[in-house]
């Protein structure tokens, strides 16, 4: 656990905190534990049941994590009753910027700008009261060694992998990550630099012998994982980078020109010590000299910081200053912000702190469950799985509110969508049954499955009924070949949403992130004209309709699939 220290604002008005969850609410599932219970019953229904349908009780912790420590900077910095702490959305009203909003009975938002990231066990938040200090704050975290990285390296060698990221860097900084790296130690804790290294900078695979000379002219023998591996910590220094200041600007998914964000002088920082079973994790360097530029393509599409650039125009960003912060072996914090131009201020507001990553370490008991309990003392945990309504309110571009409000409830119902659409399946069938009824022919209950058989119905009615029954068995069979289809699509996306989602200019996205309820009620619509149109109409110029149906519902299972897809990241 991180040090605890006082939770004020650390420096001229910029509050950063850190909450290590990773030995936080022990337990198979979150809801094991008695503490993590309390913790849920002080956040909405909604958040509670987004929780607890993580899949990783590690995803669950630090989304826990995260919404009390956005309840807890708001309660700190303006009073409001926890329970009264509302949050809405800037500009989009799906992947906008979190943001608090005004205590009833005002409205609109409120004066606050914060930004919250976690990964791998840790949460952070980063924050000030846009009335002390007029800024735009972003927060990331990364852990250098969480992710499968040396599979696709080992593979498609170190640029093949930056090569995948291709829509995310530049062309400089993808030569920059590729072919350049920051000084690293040996085993005996001999420092490797650029010189030593000569062109064997340009080494993008692993498992390599690589003989540098020291500057003593001794010739030593260095192992190319090694460079590999310092090269992969550049690379998620750039990443963090990027990613605080998407979500600083706020666009997150919506932005188009994340490569023409550029960052420069880019360098990692040296690690801290790990935890040990006695001793807490350490900070390790802290590097503030890193620039931001921006490239305005023809399209003019960027941040809210470069309007006015005209096309072609590279221009520094002297107002936003980036900073980052090693924390234990592989982790990495850093921070955006931006200083915003107000005309109608008095002036009195403070400038950014020298210091953004001067993060201070909160204890659960004692800085946020003590707080909150002395807030929200009606609260208990058995209103933990108690069902009512509450409102999820957006922020528009012009300021106003939208409020949406919908319902907590205890069943996952498109889990039950599949079932339900085996159901609506076999209608045609009972559909085929009842026409040849109407018309005379008798089912033999016995055998059912040869009585309906087109050799045994064939001749015995109308030539015209016989068709149409054909059709709607056919119709029948083709619900059915496309169930797997459906079942995957809906499948895929549930996991997609119960898992920890982690990529540039997003977060844990939780609820229906992937358009899921939108997806089963447009595959229902599809599906019920697709064998509406297959049973009625015979004449063949027609029967494009059904084909044009049946296209559109695949179409719209592979485009779930590529949801799913781009949330896992």
């Amino acid at each position: 656990m991180v040090n605890t220290l006082d939770i004020e604002p650390t420096s001229r008005g910029l509050t950063c905190w850190l909450l290590d969850t990773r030995s936080l609410w022990p337990g198979a599932k979150i809801t094991d534990s008695a503490s993590a219970r309390e913790a849920l019953s002080l956040i909405t229904s909604e958040e509670r049941e987004a929780i607890t349908r993580k899949y990783h009780i590690a995803d669950a912790r630090m989304s826990l994590g995260s919404a009390l420590l956005k309840r807890l900077f708001v309660h700190k910095a303006l009073g409001i009753p926890w329970e009264d702490i509302r949050f809405g959305r800037k500009r989009d009203p799906k992947h906008g910027k979190p943001i608090a909003l005004l205590a009833p009975p005002q409205h609109g938002p409120a004066p606050l700008e914060f930004n919250v990231s976690h990964q791998a066990g840790l949460v952070a938040l980063v924050g000030c009261k846009t009335d002390e200090l007029d800024a735009e704050v972003g927060v990331d975290i990364v852990c250098v060694n969480e992710r499968n990285d040396y599979r696709v390296v080992d593979e498609e060698g170190f640029d093949g992998w930056v090569d995948i990221y291709s829509e995310i860097f530049s062309q400089e900084e993808s030569f920059d990550l590729k072919y350049n790296v920051d000084p690293f130690p040996l085993l005996d804790g001999t420092m490797v630099t650029r010189d030593m290294l000569g062109r064997h900078d340009r080494c993008c695979t692993r498992n390599q012998h690589l003989t540098i000379t020291l500057p003593n002219g001794e010739k030593r023998s260095v192992d190319s994982d090694l460079l590999i591996d310092a090269k992969l910590r550049r690379f998620y220094t750039y990443w963090c980078y990027k990613e605080a200041y998407i979500k600083l600007d706020g666009e997150a998914l919506l932005a188009q020109w994340i490569p023409c964000l550029e960052f420069k002088h880019v360098r990692s920082p040296r690690p801290g010590t790990p935890a040990r079973c006695s001793t807490h994790g350490s900070w390790g360097e802290r590097i503030s000299d890193a620039e931001v530029w921006f490239f305005m393509k023809a399209d003019g599409k960027g941040p809210a910081g470069v309007r006015g650039m005209t096309k072609g125009e590279s221009r520094k960003l002297d107002d936003t200053r980036v900073e980052i912060q090693a924390f234990e072996e592989d982790f990495m914090i850093g921070v955006a912000a931006r200083e915003t131009k107000d005309p109608v201020v008095d002036g009195h507001r403070s400038k950014l702190p020298d210091v953004l990553t001067h993060f201070k370490g909160l204890h659960l008991e004692e800085d946020v469950m003590g707080v909150a309990k002395m807030s929200s003392p009606g609260i208990c945990t058995s209103d933990l799985f108690t069902s009512h309504n509450s409102s999820v309110i957006q922020i528009q571009p012009n300021n106003q509110t939208a409020v949406s409000t919908m319902s907590s409830n205890s069943l996952n119902y498109p889990l039950l969508a599949i079932p339900a659409y085996y159901v609506f399946s076999l209608v045609p069938h009972a559909y085929a049954g009842g026409l040849l009824a109407s018309h005379g022919y008798k089912v033999n209950n016995a055998n059912p499955k040869a009585s309906l058989s087109p050799e045994n119905v064939k001749g015995k009615v109308p030539d015209e009924v016989f068709q149409k029954y054909q059709r709607a068995e056919n119709a029948q069979s083709n619900n059915l070949e496309q169930m797997p289809l459906f079942a995957a699509a809906v499948l895929a996306s549930l996991v997609a949403e119960r898992t920890t989602a982690t990529g540039i200019g997003r977060e844990v996205m939780s609820g229906d992130a992937t358009g899921l309820m939108t997806f089963i009620s447009a595959w229902f619509a599809v599906r019920t004209l697709y064998v509406v149109s297959y049973v009625q109409l015979a004449e063949a110029p027609k029967s494009a309709i059904r084909s044009i149906l049946w296209a559109t519902g695949s179409g719209l299972a592979f485009y779930q699939f590529y949801k799913a897809a781009a949330l896992f990241g």
